[in-house]
């Protein structure tokens, strides 16, 4: 099973769904499509400080 964490806001998304799928068939494993929303996760952190 590979577990992929994705935000549809994100176009690295795109490229993983793409691309993973491929890949997933050809090792027989399933994929677990687990959304998140990035830019909530970043809010909760302490900014940088620059």
């Amino acid at each position: 099973m590979i577990e992929c964490f994705f935000d549809c806001s994100s176009p690295w998304t795109y490229l993983a769904f793409h691309n993973l799928r491929p890949l997933a068939a050809e090792l027989g494993e399933e994929i677990s499509w687990r959304p998140i929303l990035v830019g909530g996760h970043l809010q909760h952190r302490e900014p940088l400080g620059l």
